[in-house]
C-alpha cells in the first residue's frame, strides 16, 4: 500500500528548527515507511520498510553486526516507545559495498514478519525510478525529502535538543554532482551509485548520525543518506546512496518487483 500524505505535509512541519516539540505533529502518519534500527537496543540509523518484512539502510549502518544484536521499531515518531518492535532474521549487505569510499552503502534487512502488523502508521514505500533523479548525472535544485532522527551524539549540543528522539523531516535539494565531486575528492570522490544533497534551510544540515535516511521524491523512495563530512551548520553537501540504481539487486534478494 502506497501512502499519498508525504508532499501534503505542510511546510511549516518541515522547518523542524522553528517548532517546539509539544506541537509538533506526530510525523509517523505522514511516513509510515519509516524504521528506527537498534543496536542492543539503541537507535542507530533509520531504514525503510518496502514490504511487509523487508526493509532498506544504509549498509555501514549494519557492518560488522550480528542479527541477534539488532531490533527494527516500527509505526512509532519515538525511537524508544510506542509502534512495534521486531527482530532481524538476515542482515544483507550488497556484494559490492566498499567501506573506504562508501560506494553501494545499501543494505537489506528482513524482519520476523510474525511480529510486524500492517496499519496506518506501518506501510511499505515503493521504489522510486531513475525518471525522479536522471539516471546518470543528476540535475541539482531537485526537491525531495529527508525523513528520520536526530542522532543520539548530537542531541545535547544541537538545536535540535528540544525534540529528543522525535522524528523529523526536512527539505533538501539536489547539488551540482561535478562540485560535490570535488568536495569529497579527499575521501574518494563520488560514483555513479552515489548523488548529492543539500538542506534547503541555511541553519540545518544533516549529519552522519543521519545514516540510512530515506529521501523522498512523490511519495518514492529515490536514495538512503550516506556520510557527510560535519553536521549542523556545515557548507558541504551531504552525500546519498541512489536507490533505482539498486532495484534489480533488491528485487533478486528480496523477490519483491
Amino acid at each position: 500500500m502506497e501512502t499519498t500524505a508525504a508532499l501534503a505535509i505542510p511546510l511549516f512541519y518541515l522547518i523542524s528548527n522553528l517548532i517546539q516539540a509539544s506541537c509538533q505533529p506526530d510525523l509517523i502518519n505522514y511516513f509510515p515507511y519509516l524504521a528506527s534500527i537498534q543496536l542492543h537496543g539503541r537507535h542507530a540509523c533509520s531504514g525503510a520498510l518496502i514490504s511487509e518484512n523487508w526493509l532498506l539502510t544504509a549498509a555501514h549502518c549494519v557492518e560488522g553486526q550480528l542479527e541477534p544484536w539488532l531490533s527494527i521499531r516500527l509505526g512509532s515518531s519515538s525511537q524508544y516507545k510506542s509502534g512495534q518492535v521486531s527482530k532481524v532474521e538476515i542482515i544483507q549487505l550488497h556484494p559490492r559495498y566498499n567501506p573506504l569510499n562508501l560506494d553501494c552503502n545499501i543494505a537489506l534487512l528482513k524482519m520476523e514478519s510474525k511480529n510486524v502488523t500492517e496499519n496506518s502508521t506501518i506501510q511499505p514505500i515503493k521504489l522510486g525510478s531513475f525518471q525522479r533523479l536522471g539516471e546518470w548525472k543528476i540535475k541539482p535544485q531537485i526537491p525531495m525529502l529527508a525523513v528520520g532522527w536526530p542522532p543520539d551524539a548530537i542531541l545535547s549540543t544541537s538545536r535540535f535538543h528540544s525534540f529528543g528522539q522525535k522524528l523529523r523531516a526536512l527539505g533538501v535539494h539536489s547539488v551540482d554532482q561535478g562540485y560535490c565531486d570535488e568536495e569529497y575528492l579527499p575521501f574518494g570522490g563520488l560514483t555513479n551509485r552515489m548523488f548529492c544533497v543539500k538542506t534547503s534551510i541555511p541553519t540545518e544540515s544533516l549529519c552522519n548520525g543521519d545514516g540510512g535516511a530515506p529521501l523522498i521524491i512523490d511519495n518514492r523512495l529515490v536514495g538512503l543518506i550516506s556520510h557527510s563530512q560535519g553536521c549542523l551548520l556545515s557548507r558541504v553537501p551531504t552525500v546519498a546512496t541512489k536507490v533505482p540504481y539498486f532495484s534489480n539487486w533488491i528485487r533478486s534478494v528480496t523477490g519483491k518487483s
